[in-house]
């Protein structure tokens, strides 16, 4: 039976990055199988601090969830409240925003200062993600990585390599390799985040001035046209709900066409899915919609990883904020108490 989604439980963390090392560079699930086409999807990833949370944006959980009426008149008082808000942000903070700032890049810049927006954070590297779902310290339970499609059959920039490029030479260019990438996949990642689909940007800001603006596709991908110092650290990008009254988990799954009962039906079947080779081909042929979920068990020896990996505040934050708080991690963080007497 192929499946739409799964819900996976990790035992071992070594097997996690392979899997996901299959996922972003082969860029499909295919990887059993003797496909001569490159038809897979783009993938992107979200780390959550707690194995049980669905995933929100800031403003649902927030703002929305103070009303219990979902109306037409709330969707156009809260996305004339959204506006002011940005015109609210882009004048009290003239110092950080530019004047040609865009209403997107304004919000965007919001959302990384910890105002409730409708923008949800992704990242297209797992290994980013497992650092989101690591970050709080005060989480202790299972953590989530949740790996999923972005809809790239509208994606122009893939579209366009599939006409311009031999599949056979994808094919070949696909092999895995422990020190470098191939060329094409190279080029492709270096081209992802800008040409990631300058149709939804083009729609998102539309949406963001025309407050009677509506748009059919229950969700946009978003990403700014300048990036910020964090966003190209983290190979962040966005979704986003395009109704402000909309709960963003309904809207994604049907946004990338999985139903809701194949999640709550996978929490309870989906156990021992891996294997020492990867995935089963026939039954994860048509997956969209991934979540893995870590013990508590494997916090340590994750961050242990990371750590190794240079992946911590300081270097996926990038700025002043970043720093600091990766000082004070260090600060704060248990050590030995070393003999003051002992001869060095």
């Amino acid at each position: 039976m192929k499946r739409e989604s799964a819900t996976i439980q990790v035992t071992d963390f070594y097997l996690w990055l392979k899997i996901m090392s299959r996922i972003k560079w082969a860029s499909n699930l295919h990887v059993l199988s003797n496909s001569k086409e490159y038809t897979g999807p783009r993938w992107i990833f979200r780390g959550q601090a707690n194995a049980g949370w669905s995933i929100e944006s800031s403003f649902e959980r927030k703002v929305l969830s103070q009303y219990a009426e979902k109306s037409k008149e709330l969707e156009y008082t809260l996305r004339t409240k959204e506006r002011l808000s940005i015109e609210c942000y882009r004048q009290h903070a003239r110092g950080f925003v530019v004047p040609e700032a865009s209403n997107g890049d304004v919000l965007a810049l919001m959302r990384h200062n910890g105002v409730p927006t409708r923008l949800v954070d992704f990242t297209e590297v797992p290994l980013v993600a497992l650092f989101f779902a690591l970050e709080d310290e005060k989480e202790k339970g299972d953590f989530a990585v949740w790996a999923s499609v972005a809809d790239t059959s509208q994606n122009s920039y893939v579209i366009g390599a599939k006409k311009k490029v031999n599949p056979e030479v994808l094919m070949r260019a696909k092999g895995f390799c422990a020190y470098r990438k191939p060329q094409i996949e190279l080029d492709y990642d270096m081209k992802s985040l800008l040409l990631w689909d300058e149709s939804d940007r083009s729609q998102f800001e539309e949406l963001l001035c025309d407050t009677r603006k509506e748009i059919e596709a229950p969700i946009l991908k978003y990403t700014p046209s300048v990036l910020n110092n964090r966003q190209r650290a983290q190979r962040g990008l966005f979704l986003s709900c395009t109704k402000l009254t909309s709960k963003f988990m309904p809207a994604y799954l049907a946004w990338i066409g999985v139903d809701s009962k194949s999640i709550s039906e996978g929490q309870n079947k989906d156990r021992d899915l891996l294997q020492a080779n990867g995935f089963i081909s026939e039954e994860f042929e048509e997956v969209k919609l991934l979540k893995f979920v870590f013990p508590a068990a494997l916090r340590r020896v994750a961050k242990e990883f990371l750590d190794i990996c240079n992946l911590n505040k300081q270097s996926l934050y990038d700025d002043l904020q970043g720093v600091s708080e990766y000082v004070t991690s260090i600060l704060e963080s248990k050590v030995h108490c070393v003999n003051a007497d002992r001869n060095v």
